[in-house]
């Protein structure tokens, strides 16, 4: 849904991406668009965790804007956007309805528990909820071992753009399983996951996101692999023994 403020629209981007979201949102903006207000407001203040989807959507109403000539501004950005849109060099693409604080995030090391190195591991069927219910047991591992809210936020981002990848392009069915190995020492973290699926490697893709070329081809997807990219320091890929693929994240804890 949209409002009307003075000579410009405001449209809240969902914090759910169901498709039923998905389809209001695009909805809302096409009809914003063609009314041709001098402004777009997206208000952000309902997102906390942000997934490629959300920068997809983010990017297809700049898209919009753009060949219309109309402003696109970010409302109520929360940090967990902001810091997104940092990592794929796109803070400088988007106007924002207010000063914004992208300054690095807080360190981990003073926070960390002194009873590392652990291991945690997952079995997790491939289909979305079961995704989902992953993600949340392995936040709460994160903040067992005293990981901070930034680094939290990266590590759920990454797993969740991996798990979703292996669900849409492995061809698995929801009923097979991802192996994710998780081992954390006071130096890093180290994610692996393992599927049966075809073959995939992840590493081979560019991580750079040029704003420019995104805009003239009207990209609208591809944001998940360059956010993996991005916020790892390291990924490392080898084909199973038995077929199917092995994907090692490694991150170091900020200090």
């Amino acid at each position: 849904m949209s409002k009307a403020i003075n000579n410009s629209r405001v449209i809240n981007l969902p914090a759910g991406l169901t498709t039923s979201e998905t389809v209001s949102f695009e909805q809302a903006l096409k009809a914003a668009v063609a009314e041709r207000p001098g402004t777009i407001l997206l208000d952000c203040s309902l997102l906390g965790q942000v997934s490629s989807n959300h920068i997809n959507l983010l990017w297809q109403a700049n898209t919009a804007c753009r060949e219309k000539k109309i402003e696109l501004r970010l409302l109520n950005p929360p940090p967990t956007l902001l810091r997104i849109l940092t990592v794929l060099d796109l803070t400088h693409t988007f106007e924002f309805g207010e000063t914004v604080n992208t300054s690095k995030p807080r360190d981990d090391w003073d926070t960390l528990t002194a009873e590392l190195p652990q291991t945690y591991v997952m079995e997790v069927a491939v289909e979305a909820e079961a995704i989902d219910k992953a993600i949340v047991k392995f936040i709460l591992f994160l903040g067992k071992i005293g990981a901070g809210a930034t680094t939290i936020h990266e590590l759920r981002t990454i797993y969740y753009e991996v798990a979703t990848n292996i669900r849409q392009h492995s061809g698995l069915k929801a009923a097979d399983q991802i192996r994710v190995v998780v081992f954390a020492d006071y130096e890093k973290i180290m994610m692996t996951f393992e599927d049966k699926g075809r073959y995939f490697d992840s590493t081979a893709v560019d991580a750079h996101v040029d704003a420019g070329r995104a805009a003239k081809i009207r990209k609208r997807r591809g944001f998940g692999l360059a956010m993996i990219r991005r916020l790892a320091d390291r990924l490392v890929y080898r084909g199973g023994e038995n077929g199917g693929n092995i994907l090692t994240v490694h991150k170091k804890w900020c200090r």
